[in-house]
């Protein structure tokens, strides 16, 4: 026989806890004398399992014994009870002494739980003591590792699917933010390239003049080209070239209308560098000049800072 499969089978634990049948412990204790290892596997067993029921131990409330030996004096002290037969006279010819006087026994106590008692297995003059019948379960040796291993493993995959999860998670949203940001930037090309399309159909009208605007004494350098549709009265600084602005500063469009100044609007120079700063509307001009005013614009142009000035 294979002992070490023998001591796998459970056999030792069945035998310790009394679930072997009457013909497989005699079939276990003459193996058990005649080899060793099945031996040192079973003191191993017994003495594990000794330890267990010594840590596991629950020890009875210290005033526990006093309450069991309390109830069984007062039970004591009950006065006995005189039985006599149902459906009979009362027989006055005998004393009262005479009659059958049977006290009510005392129950002991009220009925307390207690574990089922431990199975003892003498073994050439060793004795085994060890947790009551379990009933039919068995606890094999490579049970409890069996079990922990499967909680490591278990741990492990649900640590390794969480990390894949979160992984996976983030990258779905990166890929979410690049596709948000790529249709946004699509959306304003489609938006550019049909600006550009129409200022190209509009530049090829025959109403659209270009003034080309050239820098004054404060900045000779600077220089600056409207596009004028007097059709449709639309009026775009096509091109800005000037020093940029000081803080709290922009600089405004105006038409000479009659020798007066009209208001055009400041200049975003953000769209001038882009070519489409639309300014106001205009039905008639006879020059437009830029001047350096106030973050807003002034109701007034500044003369002293102006920068640009053109016929048209």
């Amino acid at each position: 026989m294979n002992i070490t499969n023998y001591i796998s089978s459970g056999y030792i634990e069945g035998y310790l806890f009394g679930m072997l049948t009457h013909d497989e412990v005699e079939q276990f204790e003459t193996l058990l004398k005649q080899s060793p290892e099945l031996r040192a596997e079973f003191e191993r067993v017994q003495q594990s399992l000794h330890g267990y029921v010594e840590a596991h131990a629950v020890e009875p409330s210290p005033n526990m014994q006093d309450q069991i030996w309390g109830k069984i004096e007062k039970q004591k002290q009950t006065p006995p009870v005189i039985i006599e037969e149902e459906n009979k006279e009362p027989d006055t010819s005998r004393n009262i002494s005479e009659r059958i006087e049977k006290p009510v026994p005392p129950p002991l106590v009220e009925k307390i739980e207690t574990p089922k008692p431990l199975k003892v297995h003498k073994v050439e003059g060793n004795v085994a003591e060890v947790r009551p019948n379990l009933g039919r379960f068995k606890l094999a040796p490579w049970f409890a590792a069996a079990s922990f291993i499967g909680m490591l493993a278990a741990s492990y995959l649900a640590n390794d699917y969480y990390n894949n999860w979160q992984d996976a998670e983030g990258k779905i949203s990166s890929y979410r933010s690049d596709k948000d940001q790529l249709a946004g930037e699509l959306e304003a090309q489609k938006t550019s390239i049909k600006q550009l399309a129409d200022y190209n159909d509009m530049f090829r009208k025959p109403s659209i003049k270009f003034i080309e605007l050239q820098g004054k004494p404060i900045s000779p350098k600077s220089n600056c080209i409207i596009c004028w549709d007097k059709e449709s009265k639309q009026v775009i600084v096509t091109y800005a070239n000037m020093p940029k602005p000081p803080e709290g500063k922009q600089y405004q469009l105006w038409a000479i209308l009659d020798g007066r100044p009209v208001d055009l609007g400041v200049i975003d120079m953000k769209e001038a560098e882009k070519g489409i700063a639309h300014m106001k509307n205009l039905s008639r001009g006879q020059a437009f000049a830029i001047t350096l005013e106030k973050a807003g614009g002034s109701e007034s142009p500044t003369l002293e800072q102006m920068y640009l000035f053109g016929n048209i």
